[in-house]
């Protein structure tokens, strides 16, 4: 608006100036207000000489309150009655010809006024806009408090958060998400509390051990016999450390906390990796290892995870097989699974004890005579069982036993 403004009134001192093409100054004199058109006063300014030209006789002195201008420039809403305060006067100087300063100004009152209406709708609405935001706000701080509450006061009660048929969508949605957040809490917290008190067994053997060796070996000033202390502390050590991560993995994966980083890849290829690691110990106990499985088979798995899967069980085939004995490595595809086998002929599992094999630190009566944690068949589980699949053992004692691990299958990878 301010811009519209000066636009009117800079198109009339420029068709007044292009009217008058030389001695402006003097000619002005002569003329008076002829030609002004919609302009107010005119005033002309040269080398110090002032002249005013203006119909209204009573802006003479309002004029001469003015400063002088000594450069072109605009005002624009201005009161000649109070120079600081807003107006409807736009007052604008420009260089003409004989280098005189022209100043002609003219008033905007229904502008002005529009302009403040506008303005004043304009605050009017962006304040209620504020006082109903900050009103639905509060409604919505509210409701949220009081959704809170009502989680809160249903997980304190142990009742589930989505049993009430009259939520929405979008909050029955919500409170199932939180709900399952919790509960995988509650089941991982369970499940260390369980390790833990598992673990707290089997390690009071390897510290009970670690101290033991500790104090035997500070009892001596001799070099030799303080190295080989230490170098048993260090293999306690890391054995309790060991038997630490193993466990909080198997939490993680039975809580469904383990984060799998899933890529099709080649069934052989894992299973010829582990082949390969274990080679020269398989070959130290005279156990054959046979791979028979088609190479175009191809899984979705974390390749990390699940190598450590075919490692556990081939490791316990090597460890509990006869000398001169095999381990037999197949699988069988159908639409939906795969079926990985592992079939040894090694000392085999009791009937008694072949349903405890996947517990978590369970060692059978005739594995205790071989060093291990008895993690690897719970981890194996955890580990396939969070890929989606399953676990399965067979075996007869003092002949066979075979591992079965069922995978997702698509023939389209």
């Amino acid at each position: 608006m301010q811009r519209y403004c000066v636009n009117i009134v800079e198109k009339s001192l420029t068709k007044l100036i292009e009217t008058r093409q030389s001695g402006f100054f003097a000619a002005e004199k002569r003329r008076g207000t002829e030609g002004f058109g919609n302009l107010f006063f005119i005033r002309l300014i040269k080398e110090g000489d002032e002249v005013y030209f203006s119909e209204n006789p009573q802006l003479y002195e309002k004029l001469q309150a003015l400063p002088s201008p000594r450069e072109a420039r605009s005002l624009v809403w201005v009161s000649l009655d109070e120079q600081e305060a807003t107006g409807d006067w736009v007052i604008l100087t420009v260089t003409a010809k004989d280098s005189v300063l022209v100043q002609g100004g003219q008033r905007f009152p229904e502008i002005v006024a529009l302009y403040e209406d506008v303005r004043f709708w304009m605050l009017s609405f962006i304040g209620i806009s504020i006082l109903v935001a900050l009103g639905c706000g509060l409604i919505m701080k509210k409701s949220m408090n009081l959704m809170l509450s009502a989680i809160t006061g249903r997980l304190k009660s142990g009742r589930t958060l989505v049993d009430d048929h009259y939520l929405v969508d979008e909050v029955h949605e919500l409170y199932y998400q939180i709900e399952e957040v919790v509960r995988q809490n509650r089941l991982l917290v369970q499940e260390m509390q369980e390790s833990l008190d598992n673990v707290a067994h089997d390690l009071r053997t390897p510290m009970t051990r670690l101290r033991s060796v500790a104090e035997y070996s500070l009892q001596s000033d001799d070099i030799a016999r303080l190295r080989d202390g230490l170098s048993d502390c260090l293999e306690e050590s890391e054995y309790v450390l060991s038997m630490l991560n193993i466990m909080m993995r198997v939490a993680e994966a039975e809580t469904g906390m383990m984060e799998l980083h899933k890529e099709v890849v080649s069934l052989v290829a894992t299973l010829s990796d582990v082949v390969n690691t274990y080679e020269y110990v398989a070959l130290e106990k005279d156990i054959s290892i046979d791979l028979d499985i088609d190479e175009n088979i191809k899984i979705e798995v974390d390749r990390t995870r699940i190598t450590q899967v075919w490692a556990n069980i081939i490791d316990n085939g090597i460890k509990y097989g006869r000398p001169g004995g095999r381990i037999e490595v197949t699988a069988v595809v159908s639409e939906t699974e795969v079926v990985v086998s592992f079939h040894d002929n090694g000392i085999g599992i009791s009937t008694s004890e072949i349903h405890r094999v996947w517990e978590r630190l369970f060692r059978g009566d005739r594995s205790r005579t071989e060093q291990g944690l008895g993690l690897g068949l719970n981890y194996v589980k955890a580990v396939v069982e969070a890929h989606g699949g399953s676990v399965a053992v067979t075996s007869i004692l003092s002949e066979e036993t075979t591992f079965s691990i069922t995978l997702a299958y698509n023939s389209l990878l």
